[in-house]
């Protein structure tokens, strides 16, 4: 494993909070950074091979955990074989997992067997143990289940609420790791359907408020169309911290180098467009803005297909190393004690 030479004193202790792809991209970059790497995951996945196995054999979702895990596995044959896929559409991963939970009778212990046959950095922490529905509303409508909210097309200008049923509880040992951390980074992904599972179990609002961490919002780089049509990065901060608590964001982390509309076309989905970043509606923002050039300069091919995947992924993402440099440099000042990002005195 390399360590960044320039990370000074003790290595920084950094948390990202989400689940899929946004968020094991970051980690894959991260471990080179920091050994102390957690990743909270999301486990109200209910599509695709995860949901097939939830709704099967009665286990915890595994795709995120199992995409996670991955990322920061210094094992790659093992880790190569844990994404193959057999004609069923099921990972052996999740698999692995599964069987696991079944036989062990818990899901935490389960990722703990496949976190030591990885020989990950860092730790993969489902941040509940709990089954659980996730569930959006907003005004007398009801919507169930991950993957129907994930893309589900609201009404305009609509800020649904993302809740849990039943209402179930923060795993402790990922309430331990947010109240160690120097940093906590809230991933990029579908803000209703990745994001916010993880940010809406029972005990994390109360832990976000209490730990000395700083928080970071990773800014998407498109909208979501019919969910986050035309929002600027304060809009996603509003919604994040309706459901965590205001002013629980201390920095966002947004994209500068905007995709084009021709780039747009030809790789993204229909009706997407870049993330707002118009510079004068920062300024009644608690959290602090930190913008930079952070647009991969290559186009990622969905080398392993999901067959039970229904939704098209957009191809269009970040540079998930430039995204772990920035992340790592706030968090090697956070422990160094300096005061670069403290909010008081950059708002």
């Amino acid at each position: 494993m390399v360590i960044n030479e320039h990370i000074e004193q003790r290595p920084p202790k950094i948390v990202v909070i989400g689940g899929g792809t946004g968020t094991s991209t970051i980690l894959c970059e991260l471990k080179f950074l920091t050994p102390d790497l957690t990743a909270v995951v999301n486990m109200s996945d209910d599509g695709g091979s995860s949901g097939e196995l939830v709704r099967e054999l009665g286990v915890m979702p595994g795709g995120d955990l199992r995409q996670c895990q991955v990322a920061l596995s210094n094992y790659p044959a093992l880790a190569e074989e844990f994404e193959r896929r057999n004609q069923d559409g099921h990972a052996l991963g999740n698999l692995v997992l599964a069987q696991l939970e079944l036989g062990l009778g818990d899901i935490q212990t389960s990722v703990d067997h496949v976190n030591h046959m990885l020989k990950i950095t860092g730790e993969v922490l489902p941040v509940t143990t709990s089954r659980h529905d996730l569930v959006m509303q907003y005004g007398k409508t009801i919507v169930r289940g991950e993957s129907l909210i994930g893309h589900y097309i609201l009404p305009p200008n609509t800020r649904p609420t993302i809740s849990m049923d039943p209402s179930v509880t923060l795993n402790p040992r990922a309430e331990t790791a947010l109240h160690e951390a120097d940093l906590v980074a809230i991933a990029c992904g579908n803000t209703n359907g990745s994001v916010l599972p993880a940010l809406v179990v029972k005990g994390i609002k109360e832990t976000l408020r209490d730990t000395k961490a700083k928080t970071v919002m990773v800014a998407n780089l498109l909208n979501k169309p019919g969910q986050t049509d035309d929002w600027h990065v304060q809009d996603y901060v509003q919604h994040i911290e309706r459901h965590i608590g205001g002013d629980q964001i201390d920095m966002t982390l947004f994209n500068t180098d905007l995709p084009t509309q021709a780039m747009i076309a030809k790789h993204g989905s229909k009706g997407e467009a870049p993330v707002r970043v118009d510079e004068d509606e920062f300024e009644d923002c608690f959290a602090t803005p930190i913008g930079a050039a952070l647009l991969s300069s290559t186009v990622r091919t969905n080398a392993v297909n999901d067959v039970l995947f229904k939704h098209k992924r957009t191809v269009i993402k970040h540079d998930s190393a430039r995204v772990a440099s920035k992340l790592a440099h706030i968090a090697q000042h956070i422990v160094a004690n300096s005061d670069v990002y403290d909010n008081s005195r950059m708002r």
